[in-house]
């Protein structure tokens, strides 16, 4: 069974800075001629999806260690609360650039963190 995101951290992501995404799971091929050819590559394909915490500086560590210790690095799936599906779905960590899994940045005064996070959630 996976683990659950920690109660302890913000339940919903900032509408600034939420995306949800359709993957794209379709193969063109283009022809000598005319119009393209198009097909479905499969049904099963991650959902991508970035959000936006606002986090207190106690809420990022126990961020840092859910995502080192508990899903060792990032590699486990875990438990979250979808906002727009507005169900419990299973996701995983997507770096948010080649060098950087997620991110935070100062927002405000400096007690307060935002998390920069990106997720594919599993099909």
């Amino acid at each position: 069974m996976p683990s659950v995101w920690p109660l302890t951290l913000p339940t919903g992501p900032l509408l600034d800075g939420y995306d949800d995404a359709a993957p794209n799971n379709l193969l063109r091929t283009a022809t000598e001629g005319g119009v393209a050819r198009v097909r479905v590559k499969g049904e099963n394909f991650p959902w991508p999806m970035s959000a936006t915490f606002r986090m207190t500086r106690a809420q990022t560590f126990i961020f840092e260690e859910f995502i080192e210790v508990t899903l060792q690095s990032g590699a486990l799936r875990f438990e979250f609360y979808h906002p727009r599906l507005q169900q419990t779905v299973e996701v995983r960590i997507l770096p948010i650039s080649s060098t950087k899994k997620y991110q935070f940045v100062p927002d405000g005064s400096g007690s307060w963190w935002r998390l920069t996070l990106s997720l594919e959630v599993m099909p």
